[in-house]
């Protein structure tokens, strides 16, 4: 998640402004994402444990994975705000 995070933000602001802003980005979404994953992950065990064939168990994880890795871009192209601090 840090990795995602990290990644976009120097994409987006450059190497120096990017890291600058990382901790402020991973204090701003990395318990929302941490707590969304909780919520996603279980329930996809469950799904396709109790109602997947076993042959295409990995399809449905890999299916899952793809839906989870475009929420964590989302997550990652939400912006900074500024800290009160700033």
């Amino acid at each position: 998640t840090c990795v995602f995070f990290g990644a976009f933000l120097m994409k987006e602001k450059g190497l120096v402004t990017g890291l600058a802003q990382l901790p402020h980005k991973i204090k701003q979404d990395l318990l929302v994402t941490w707590a969304s994953e909780l919520c996603y992950w279980p329930f996809v065990d469950i799904i396709c444990y109790s109602s997947v064939p076993v042959r295409w168990i990995p399809l449905s994880y890999n299916l899952a994975n793809f839906l989870w890795n475009i929420f964590l871009s989302m997550q990652a192209a939400r912006s900074v705000k500024p800290s009160a601090s700033q």
